[in-house]
């Protein structure tokens, strides 16, 4: 038996990376992704060009407005300076578990295996509705907090050196 195969849907999404919002595609299926050329991630200025690239590559784009993934707060929180909100760090973690997949990150794929508990701890305490390992109600411990940065450090600067800007 086969599994169905969902149709791609692409979406822009917004992020705000060194105080300058930008905009890259992302696509939900069966597995989902960012758009990427060769291992790097094509990041616009404008929602609009976002939209009219993805138009040119023929991508139907969900009419969805894009809401911002803050990762210069993401960055703060890595250096010590900010505390974050679960859905935060839930939020970024997804985004680079997308790029990951999407430019062959085997290396941080394997880095998800190894922090799947941190991962569904984060998960349980962001209040998205599903089924998780980890029903924690308790906040992050020092040690989760540091794996926390660590893992997000790691990602943060491999999305950063994948980014291609218009």
């Amino acid at each position: 038996m086969t599994t169905p195969h969902t149709e791609v849907q692409y979406y822009v999404l917004w992020f705000k990376l060194d105080q300058q919002d930008r905009y890259l595609l992302w696509f939900s299926d069966d597995d989902d992704g960012v758009w990427a050329l060769a291992g790097r991630i094509p990041a616009w200025r404008t929602e609009g060009a976002a939209r009219e690239y993805a138009t040119g590559q023929n991508l139907a784009l969900e009419a969805e407005k894009p809401r911002r993934h803050n990762l210069d707060h993401i960055e703060a929180f890595i250096r010590g300076a900010e505390h974050l909100q679960p859905d935060e760090g839930l939020d970024a973690w997804n985004l680079f578990v997308d790029v990951a997949s999407s430019v062959n990150g085997v290396e941080f794929m394997a880095m998800d295996r190894q922090h799947l508990d941190l991962y569904n701890h984060v998960f349980f305490l962001s209040g998205v509705a599903a089924i998780v390992t980890d029903w924690r109600p308790e906040p992050l411990s020092s040690a989760e907090l540091e794996s926390l940065r660590q893992v997000l450090s790691q990602r943060l600067n491999d999305f950063r050196s994948r980014l291609a800007f218009d």
